[in-house]
């Protein structure tokens, strides 16, 4: 191309993102990004190299340069541009239009740790490369808007009689890489012993039609294998009959989310609690199917989500709210009270979609939620 040299783009090739580079040239998109960079101001967010070589999961990069799945990569590699210039300076928490044409918005936020993060990535290299016409930031993962996933996902179910995995790793600290999912699914060594010893149904290509028990294999295993989540994973299998009723629902042709207790939070639990674990746990059960995006997106479009959950008396609602960039949940009471004594039975979505099938999603939440 004939980039200009002062220009980010032309900094962006000379640049250590040679691999980011690369898949902007295998989605012939650079004369693309110039025409942007000629209109706005740009801000680039590049995954470092040593990522794109060591974490980028293979089968989903060979999806993505598939030549008739060239749509997607540049949807991906345009989900990586804003049309707005931001830097390390202007940092902002909000939700962001990238150049994707994908209606997905990017995330600015800060971790818990207060660095700069998009998404689910930590960006490790603020203000990697300044020029007149952008900056470029660079961040330890990838980006991947939902609706590249979806199509992901839908062409490994189609295609494949392999078991299905949960969605692939795209960050450093997300659910490991896709190899640690597969030994799982290969060997089961923790779920066997969780699930006891039914035998896992036989693979072939009309699993995913229904198969409750499989995909309570699969996200169980995305919980143990996340790490963090062990206990909530054995009060599901072995302590309470949840993990056979979730099976039976999504047989039926339910989908459901499972709002998922940390290990902290499972261990702070009263020992009266412990006795209602079940029931309890039922109120955890929401009776629809929401990822992060959908929660936060309804969240803060309404002031209140009302949300039912397998916890009697009939389906007993929980409430979600959108608080400094999360989900927050809890029964009506607790949300409107700001005592200290009720933000204890309400929890905060920290790890989103730690499992995401479109029948089972799993949101790792901090609090164990008490029913009222």
């Amino acid at each position: 191309g004939n980039v200009a040299s002062k220009s980010v783009l032309a900094a962006l090739l000379e640049s250590p993102a040679t691999e980011m580079m690369e898949l902007v040239e295998q989605a012939g998109m650079l004369e693309a990004l110039e025409l942007a960079a000629d209109r706005h101001n740009l801000t680039i967010f590049a995954p470092r190299d040593e990522f794109l070589e060591l974490h980028f999961d293979a089968d989903f990069r060979r999806f993505l340069l598939l030549p008739g799945n060239v749509r997607f990569l540049q949807e991906l590699v345009m989900f990586h541009v804003l049309p707005i210039r931001i830097t390390a300076s202007q940092w902002r928490s909000g939700r962001f239009q990238s150049l994707s044409g994908s209606r997905d918005e990017v995330l600015l936020h800060w971790d818990k740790k207060q660095r700069l993060a998009v998404d689910r990535s930590t960006v490790d290299w603020p203000d990697m490369i300044v020029r007149s016409d952008g900056v470029v930031h660079r961040i330890d993962g990838l980006l991947v808007p939902k609706s590249v996933q979806d199509a992901y996902s839908a062409a490994r179910i189609s295609s494949s009689a392999v078991l299905p995995q949960a969605a692939p790793s795209l960050s450093g600290e997300s659910f490991g890489t896709k190899a640690e999912a597969k030994l799982f699914h290969v060997t089961f060594p923790v779920i066997d012993d969780l699930i006891g010893s039914a035998p896992a149904p036989a693979p072939s290509p009309s699993r995913f039609s229904a198969d409750g028990h499989g995909r309570v294999q699969d996200f169980i295993a995305a919980l143990v294998s996340f790490g963090g989540y062990g206990e909530i994973a054995d009060l599901l299998v072995n302590l309470t009959s949840l993990s056979v009723e979730i099976a039976n629902l999504v047989n039926e042709g339910h989908a459901l989310t499972v709002l998922a207790p940390g290990d902290r939070a499972v261990a702070r639990l009263a020992a009266e609690h412990l006795g209602a674990i079940e029931s309890i746990l039922a109120y955890h059960i929401v009776a629809e199917y929401q990822t992060e995006e959908s929660l936060y997106t309804l969240a803060k479009r309404h002031d209140r989500v009302v949300l039912s959950t397998l916890h009697e008396p009939p389906f007993n609602r929980l409430v979600a709210r959108e608080i400094d960039g999360t989900v927050e949940f809890g029964s009506g009471n607790d949300l409107a009270s700001s005592s200290n004594s009720s933000r204890s039975s309400t929890g905060l979505l920290m790890d989103p979609n730690i499992y995401t099938d479109g029948r089972i999603s799993v949101q790792g939440i901090n609090a164990v939620l008490i029913p009222p």
